[in-house]
């Protein structure tokens, strides 16, 4: 205990000297972000309207903000301390080196003197190939700063501040103090973080955080936001607190210090290995097994067997703490989350392995994205459409930071539950990831770091085991097998700030190895700095004047860019906080009058245009059903009734999403849906033109959903262009090909024929649709209305009564489905959602189809068919539970 106060204690002469004061901020403010970041999140609502995740939002924002403060401190740092050797004249000694045909042979002697620095060295070539991959980015915005902006993702800002922390630790963790200081709050905030996840998983979460506002916890999220990253996350301070562990129950000198060393430490692992269980993610499980067993099999040697049996007790009672917590759930889990139980992971893997269904994070889904995304590696689709022709540096460079989403949509054909090709941000494995955005130069890179790293460590230990202290062995045990460990985890995921902050830190601890280990308590490291005051400052500032002007040049670049990309977007994001809780209640206005604000305060952020658009599609879709909220006040259109005005607010604010930097295609797919809606009601050519060119947009950025070809070979034919039509409905059959799915694209097919007046080739075309969907109602139906034409009406009406066989089994089936599940009665409340939107389009067609064959009774005379027909269309009609706003 005495150790630990005079670690942290100030015993220092040089307490009151105003470099070591910067020294010691500097480490404050890593050991706060260390503390402080993975607890840190936000209860804001999330859902129905999108805005930057709030349990991430404000991680990425301290962590941003954090890294800044450090950056200052250290330049005021440099400028205050004296220097035998100035930086300019070290650049040029270091152009001399490398100008001098000795230079291959320099360096290898300056690694071979401390192999540890090939690891900074590799490090720095890696934020090298993010700058290099982002400058021939094809969306340079998107990669500067991330596909949804001012969030905790991979842009080149981002990155830049992982590389900033990199190089902060480097440069500033000098002595062993502050290497215990910083391990020991990797395991504080590792037992915090935990020991709340462990509240969660009894059910007695007090923050209501993540999935505890729904009311219930199936895998524990703890104040990380996500399992997987919680999971991640764990990896690290299980590592270091087992480095803790074993390194203090072997330095007990007494049977009572033994006991009470490896009960403490056993608390401390055991709570975040039952974290780490409940998350139930395989990936981080699966890398922390791998993480023991390789520190397990490295210590052997090097602490000795009896050492090693004494030491091995504190994971073996805290696997016993964690087995006794995860079992006591059912006895001691609060009633108010019911029966809701943590789902395990091998509940999990079972059910994945034995079931067909390619659903969300099943292990089918994984193998599907990333034999999509190998498949974008090797390919290398175009995503620019202003390129043409192969690009060499697609492969060498990427596509840049963020611009994985975008690539893998060309290449992804598992389809999701609204049959469009399957999306996803990552894709489940780092070096894929890697490949994909920063091209074979970053993946080398990225490989050549982790490779550097073991083999640094491996050999450093196998070659000096006898030489190294306990702490300095252990260390290395425990860099290696966290290594081994991370990898195994990021082939299975990605990383974000929780986690990754913890990963560039322990790459500049294993840069500074040499330095860290050794037993010296100076504050500085023994080189040739000397201590000084603002007199040295005034020499740097006369003496180098360019340094200093670059310096502050710097600074104030980075400060720029924490305002307008940090600061500005959380003011904005706080005046739109409350826009979920007020879109709930039905609050329209004061949702418009927070999303105005923020806008103007942060117009880059397209989610509030986006949130613009939700808006005024809301307020259209239930103007029939409460009082309106929000005028349409667009008075370019007045003269238009009030549905189509908020049609064109909502596609305004599209356009202004897409304008703002949204590259996603659902932005373009809805703009182009209204758009053609808006062309039809009020038939604008321009409009129509809008359309056709926004459908283009999104065809090109999701060339493998057949559902987004046929509604755009609809809106041609709607408008005109049949022959154009075609084109697309058969690119539309050449994914789909003999299956049942293709019945859609094989009607509009003859349809467009029939239009031209080719009804050979129409019924030729249906004929064969029919063949593998007997049911779809639709042709049943157009064959009545071509029979009718040609004064067949009895033909006719056979037709339109399969058509109404047809269309009477799915619209009662869906009826049942809805019935059969309370869960699924919510869908009726919410006309956006596809339950509503089928069931209104099935009963809709189900009244007009019984109409048009009373129309054709009529035409024959048959009147008591007539009426029968239209008294089963009105009874539908008059008790229809899917409301009233037929289209």
């Amino acid at each position: 205990y005495l150790k630990i106060i005079d670690m942290f204690g100030n015993k220092s002469l040089h307490s009151r000297d105003l470099v070591y004061l910067l020294s010691s901020a500097i480490e404050f403010c890593w050991l706060a972000m260390i503390v402080i970041i993975p607890i840190v999140f936000l209860n804001t609502a999330d859902i129905p309207l999108e805005l930057p995740n709030s349990l991430e939002f404000p991680k990425i924002v301290l962590f941003r903000s954090l890294v800044f403060l450090m950056v200052v401190l250290w330049f005021l740092k440099y400028l205050l301390t004296e220097h035998s050797i100035s930086l300019l004249d070290q650049i040029r000694a270091l152009l001399s080196a490398i100008k001098s045909q000795n230079v291959f042979r320099n360096l290898s002697q300056y690694f071979r003197t401390n192999p540890f620095k090939v690891i900074g060295f590799l490090a720095l070539l890696y934020f090298l190939s993010i700058v290099l991959s982002t400058l021939f980015s094809q969306n340079i915005r998107i990669s500067l700063w991330g596909y949804i902006p001012s969030s905790d993702n991979h842009s080149f800002y981002n990155l830049l501040n992982y590389a900033i922390l990199f190089l902060v630790i480097g440069f500033n963790l000098r002595n062993r103090n502050q290497l215990l200081r910083l391990l020991i709050m990797v395991t504080v905030v590792g037992v915090l973080v935990s020991m709340y996840g462990v509240l969660q998983y009894y059910g007695i979460g007090f923050l209501q955080v993540g999935s505890e506002r729904l009311g219930g916890i199936r895998r524990v999220t703890s104040t990380v936001g996500n399992p997987i990253f919680l999971g991640s996350f764990l990896i690290f301070t299980m590592c270091v607190s087992m480095i803790g562990g074993v390194y203090a129950s072997i330095s007990c000198n007494s049977i009572k210090a033994y006991c009470i060393n490896t009960v403490a430490w056993g608390v401390v692992l055991g709570s975040q290995m039952t974290a780490l269980m409940a998350t139930a993610s395989r990936g981080p499980i699966l890398g922390v097994l791998v993480s023991f067993f390789v520190f397990s099999v490295f210590s052997l040697p090097v602490l000795g067997l009896e050492k090693a049996a004494k030491s091995f007790l504190v994971p073996i009672l805290a696997f016993i703490i964690s087995i006794g917590l995860i079992s006591g759930v059912d006895l001691f889990k609060s009633d108010a989350y019911g029966n809701d139980h943590t789902e395990g992971v091998g509940a999990r893997t079972y059910t994945d392995i034995y079931s067909g269904d390619v659903v969300s994070s099943s292990l089918l889904q994984r193998i599907s994205i990333i034999r999509s995304s190998l498949s974008v590696i090797s390919d290398r689709p175009i995503i620019d459409g202003n390129a043409s022709g192969f690009r060499l540096f697609d492969h060498i460079f990427g596509y840049g930071p963020e611009s994985f989403q975008i690539a893998f949509m060309h290449r992804s054909d598992v389809l999701t539950d609204a049959k469009v090709p399957i999306s996803t941000n990552h894709p489940h494995n780092f070096l894929l990831h890697s490949w994909i955005e920063t091209g074979i130069l970053g993946f080398i890179t990225i490989l050549g770091l982790i490779l550097a790293i073991f083999t640094v460590c491996f050999s450093w230990l196998i070659r000096f085991r006898k030489s190294l202290t306990l702490f300095q062995s252990l260390l290395l045990v425990g860099i290696v097998s966290l290594l081994l460990g991370r990898v195994v985890d990021q082939l299975f995921g990605v990383a974000k700030v929780t986690d990754l902050m913890l990963f560039w830190i322990m790459v500049g601890i294993a840069c500074n190895f040499i330095i860290v280990t050794e037993m010296s308590t100076k504050v500085f490291s023994p080189d040739n700095r000397h201590l000084s005051n603002f007199a040295t400052a005034r020499k740097t500032l006369f003496s180098q004047p360019i340094l200093c002007v670059m310096t502050f040049f710097v600074i104030i670049m980075l400060a720029l860019l924490l305002w307008y990309k940090t600061i500005v977007p959380a003011i904005a994001f706080a005046q739109s906080s409350n826009i979920n809780d007020d879109f709930v209640v039905g609050n329209h206005s004061s949702v418009l009058e927070s999303l105005e604000k923020s806008l103007i305060t942060d117009p880059t952020q397209y989610l509030y245009h986006l949130n613009l658009a939700h808006l005024y599609e809301a307020v259209s879709n239930f103007q029939m059903y409460v009082p309106a909220s929000i005028n349409c006040t667009n008075e370019a259109i007045n003269v238009l009734d009030t549905d189509v005005c908020f049609r064109e607010l909502a596609y305004s604010a599209y356009l202004s999403s897409i304008d703002a930097g949204d590259v996603r295609w659902e932005s373009r797919y809805k703009a182009a849906k209204l758009a053609a809606e808006i062309a039809v009601l009020s038939q604008s050519e321009p409009m129509a033109l809008d359309a056709i060119r926004l459908y283009d947009e999104t065809v090109s950025m999701v060339p493998n959903s057949y559902i987004i070809k046929n509604e755009f070979a609809k809106v041609l034919m709607e408008f005109g262009n049949s022959l154009l039509a075609r084109d697309v409905l058969l690119e539309s059959l050449d994914i789909t090909g003999n299956s049942v799915v293709s019945a859609e694209a094989m009607f509009l097919l003859g349809l467009s024929h029939a239009e031209s007046g080719d009804i050979d080739k129409s019924f030729t075309i249906w004929n064969d649709a029919l063949k593998l969907n007997k049911d779809y109602f639709l042709i049943h139906h157009h064959f009545a209305i071509v029979s009718e034409n040609n004064d067949r009406l009895q033909d006719a009406t056979r037709y339109q009564s399969q058509a109404i066989g047809a269309l009477e089994n799915q619209w009662r089936t869906h009826i049942d489905d809805i019935q059969a599940d309370v869960q699924l009665q919510l869908y009726l409340t919410d006309t956006e959602q596809p339950k509503h939107i089928k069931g209104v389009y099935l009963e809709s067609f189900l009244i007009d189809f019984y109409e048009y064959r009373a129309y054709l009774y009529d035409k024959q005379g048959i009147n008591s068919l007539r009426d029968k027909d239209l008294a089963i269309a009105s009874e539908v009609k008059s008790n229809s539970i899917f409301g009233p706003d037929r289209e």
